[in-house]
């Protein structure tokens, strides 16, 4: 027990300071406050990823720090016991506690610096993919981003004279392989996705789950029929259609010109902005966090 008593002693200091810090920061915004109402505005493109990638690396900077701490544990335990002129415990207990806490922080390290990576590559192929569906403002399109559902969030909404598009991102890191030929392209077959080392079966099904979704929302918010067609995103891939897929799937710089040339379900700018008014409940960002 008192083996714990010493490690406690010994990252207390570090505790101290990352409680001083916090303290300091919230003092500092009593003080002071944005010259912008901050919760109100909307969120953009990959805001939750945005927030979950703060809290990510948050996350592994403090793992790190301790993995320091349960390095020099057992030299500390020794240094302590030096200083206060008391018996150390043994030596093997010490070294058992300083490798298991080691352990647990160093496992902590690689899955938080794998979903650092992940919410990274996701991040940027949403901003990828807003970039693209700015292009759609020119021909009277309204465009929002990380739209908050029940229990999880629709990546973007464009809402326009062709319908109301729900738009799915996927940002999938490339393997780099000896056939260069084969390691950007993906191929479709109906609801599969076949990238060259793994299958994805849950992407489509999931767009197909958020289109419904917002359909059966915007059409009791609205009390207008909206039928929202799903749109599946992967920037930076080769798409080859093996089979027709279930639903339209894009590497990223046909989208804009794809929504625009389709068919229009009329919509009128008063629906338009019907629709619109809804989603915007939606996407307030409700806090200043960031």
């Amino acid at each position: 027990m008192s083996s714990v008593y010493l490690l406690l002693a010994f990252i207390s200091p570090m505790l101290l300071i990352l409680a001083f810090v916090m303290s300091i920061q919230k003092l500092s915004e009593r003080k002071k406050a944005a010259p912008f109402n901050v919760a109100a505005e909307q969120r953009i493109a990959g805001h939750s990823l945005l927030v979950q990638l703060m809290d990510v690396s948050f996350n592994l900077s403090a793992y790190i720090m301790f993995s320091s701490v349960a390095f020099l544990y057992p030299l500390a335990v020794y240094g302590i016991a030096a200083l206060t002129n008391t018996a150390a415990p043994s030596h093997w207990m010490s070294i058992l506690i300083g490798f298991g806490f080691l352990s647990y922080c160093m496992f902590k390290v690689i899955k938080n610096f794998r979903l650092r990576k992940y919410l990274k590559l996701g991040l940027e192929a949403e901003w990828a993919v807003s970039n693209e569906l700015n292009e759609l403002k020119q021909s009277g399109y309204r465009v929002f981003h990380d739209i908050q559902c029940d229990g999880f969030n629709i990546d973007h909404l464009a809402i326009g004279p062709q319908g109301v598009f729900c738009i799915e991102t996927k940002g999938r890191s490339k393997p780099l392989t000896k056939s260069k030929n084969k390691q950007f392209k993906v191929q479709t077959k109906g609801s599969t996705l076949q990238f060259p080392t793994w299958t994805d079966n849950n992407s489509v099904a999931q767009s197909l789950r958020q289109a419904k979704w917002a359909s059966l929302w915007l059409s009791n918010a609205t009390g207008v029929t909206v039928n929202a067609k799903p749109l599946l995103v992967i920037p930076g891939w080769f798409i080859e259609h093996k089979e027709k897929p279930t639903i339209p799937i894009f590497a990223l710089k046909k989208l804009s010109q794809y929504i625009t040339k389709l068919p229009s379900d009329y919509l009128t700018h008063t629906t338009i902005n019907q629709i619109a008014y809804q989603v915007e409940q939606r996407v307030v960002r409700g806090d200043n966090y960031l």
